[in-house]
């Protein structure tokens, strides 16, 4: 998760020690004070619904597990594309295919204000 954390603070241009935060401080904390916006945790959300972040130009979190994420950047009619911060990777899987992957953490993603 502090990987995904980093990356979106660098794509606004930000900086913030995620790896060390992240031990006394959540995700939403750490961005809402890095990016000085409010951050928002969304739970039981589908792929489709996060478009709209996409579209404001918002790095969406996609949280696999409590700990890792990957970040949504982009999508079409059936696709949606993102970073895997593990390996910096940019791929891209069905909607479908991706909602079954995050379903196993309820669904879970973080956005914030822009």
């Amino acid at each position: 998760l502090a990987a995904c954390v980093r990356k979106v603070l660098t794509y606004e241009r930000k900086k913030a020690d995620a790896v060390s935060e992240l031990k006394t401080k959540s995700a939403e904390q750490i961005l809402s004070e890095g990016l000085e916006r409010e951050a928002i945790r969304f739970h039981g959300c589908s792929v489709k619904d996060m478009r709209y972040y996409i579209d404001k130009g918002i790095a969406v979190i996609a949280l696999k597990s409590s700990d890792s994420g990957i970040i949504l950047i982009g999508y079409d009619a059936k696709t949606i594309t993102y970073i895997d911060p593990s390996d910096g990777g940019i791929y891209t899987s069905t909607i479908k295919k991706m909602d079954e992957m995050l379903k196993k953490n309820g669904n879970s993603f973080i956005g914030y204000v822009k």
